[in-house]
């Protein structure tokens, strides 16, 4: 607001279905740039509020309930805010009928292959899962490592996280610079069951209309009467 000394600190603000407006919420942990509110989803009874950039871009995520009520924070673990110091946890989230997910595509995942801090790529990407009543850690989702190298996949960043959603009974995860068929940069997505978070599928362009640099998924992506649709703004014809 005009006047304040906390520049950036986002509100989030609900209204009826008739435009009124029936309240607003602001961080409850102010401070300049942290950009409540960078990314919102909404289901069962919950209110999620990605933040992504407090704590020099480590992030959290803010729950309430319908009627405003701010019920916690969701937050990454030591270990990830050590790796990562650019973490930017909150960049992407989604209300399920069991689970809360909170994303990050920045997130390195040094350790998560090969047992050490030693990064293997920049933007690997990973998403935590609560229970959506009590905002428990549930897990954690990485990019699935036997769909990671050469020579049958790519290597270097995949952006694991980049768009998620529940919907359908599934949960779906793009990572949207995901390389395959020996192309760099394809984009495509991982689709779990939601109640299990077992991986039933992936998503991927077929090799005789796949193009390096497409990255399918980029900006968005649903999930509704059994359909999973991904955006490729990239893409030439």
């Amino acid at each position: 607001e005009n006047g304040n000394s906390i520049t950036s600190a986002g509100k989030i603000y609900a209204y009826d279905d008739d435009g009124n407006l029936l309240w607003e919420r602001a961080d409850p942990l102010p401070a300049s740039y942290n950009r409540m509110g960078y990314t919102l989803d909404m289901g069962h009874g919950r209110i999620v509020a990605g933040t992504p950039y407090p704590s020099s871009n480590q992030g959290r995520a803010y729950v309430f309930d319908y009627s405003g009520n701010y019920l916690g924070i969701l937050t990454a673990d030591t270990n990830d805010a050590t790796i990562d110091p650019d973490l930017r946890f909150g960049r992407a989230v989604a209300v399920g009928t069991n689970y809360i997910a909170v994303a990050t595509d920045y997130a390195r995942t040094s350790a998560y292959f090969d047992g050490s801090n030693n990064a293997l790529s920049n933007n690997m990407g990973l998403c935590y899962f609560y229970n959506k009543d009590t905002l428990q850690f549930v897990e954690k989702k990485y990019f699935p490592s036997e769909y990671y190298g050469p020579p049958t996949y790519g290597s270097g960043a995949t952006y694991f996280g980049s768009q998620i959603a529940f919907g359908d009974g599934k949960f779906v995860i793009v990572a949207k610079e995901w390389s395959y068929h020996g192309l760099q940069r394809i984009g495509g997505a991982f689709v779990y069951n939601e109640n299990t978070l077992t991986l039933d599928a992936t998503i991927k362009l077929p090799v005789d209309i796949a193009e390096g640099g497409e990255m399918l998924g980029q900006h968005d992506m649903i999930i509704a009467g059994g359909r999973i649709v991904l955006s490729q703004p990239n893409d030439n014809f």
